[in-house]
C-alpha cells in the first residue's frame, strides 16, 4: 500500500495508491483537489508495487519514491507508503 498526503492550508488528506490511480488538479472529478491547479495536473500510479507520478503537462512520467513531493496550484503532494511498495 503507498499513500499521498495533499496539504493545502495545513489540511492533510491521505489517499491510497492502489488498482486506481490518483488524480490531483482542479477538476471536479480529481481525487485530490488543488484551487488554482490544471483541470488534472499529474497522477500517481502504482505498478508492479512501484509508484510513478504522470506530470500531464509535460507527458513525463517518473518512478518516485517515499518521501518524493510535488506541488501544484496550492497544494504540495507527499508520496508515503505503507510496507508494500517497492522503496529501492
Amino acid at each position: 500500500m503507498a499513500h499521498l498526503l495533499g496539504r493545502e492550508r495545513r489540511i492533510v488528506r491521505r489517499v491510497r495508491i492502489g488498482a486506481k490511480p490518483v488524480t490531483v488538479g482542479s477538476g471536479d472529478k480529481c481525487t485530490v483537489w488543488a484551487a488554482g491547479a490544471p483541470t488534472v495536473a499529474f497522477r500517481f500510479r502504482m505498478e508492479n508495487n512501484k509508484i510513478y507520478c504522470d506530470d500531464l503537462a509535460t507527458q513525463r512520467s517518473d518512478r518516485v519514491k517515499p518521501g518524493y513531493q510535488k506541488a501544484t496550484g496550492k497544494v504540495t503532494v507527499t508520496v508515503c507508503t505503507g510496507g508494500t511498495a517497492d522503496i529501492v
